[in-house]
């Protein structure tokens, strides 16, 4: 009898780690751009669409170009994918 191991549960951890790093570092921009918005035009936290996050970006690259947060929530996304890819490969 031969002993086959599966990748899936070896990605699955990781994946589910930067899933919340990814979720993290976008409430740590939604709380940036938040901050310096007027109150008419801050983010609320439900209902999230691709056009809000197309939104939040841009007015977070206006607000605070200094931020690392972009580049953080950026990397976690493309890293969660890459993983996500993975585990459907070899996921046996």
């Amino acid at each position: 009898m031969q002993l086959q191991l599966s990748l899936t549960p070896f990605l699955f951890v990781p994946l589910a780690i930067f899933m919340v790093l990814v979720s993290v570092a976008a409430f740590k921009v939604q709380g940036e751009v938040n901050a310096l918005l007027p109150p008419d035009q801050r983010f609320s936290s439900w209902d999230w669409t691709p056009a809000k996050y197309r939104r939040l970006w841009k007015e977070h690259k206006r607000l605070c170009p200094a931020s690392r947060w972009r580049f953080w929530m950026a990397l976690f996304q493309i890293l969660a994918f890459v993983l996500f890819v993975a585990s459907i490969v070899y996921g046996g």
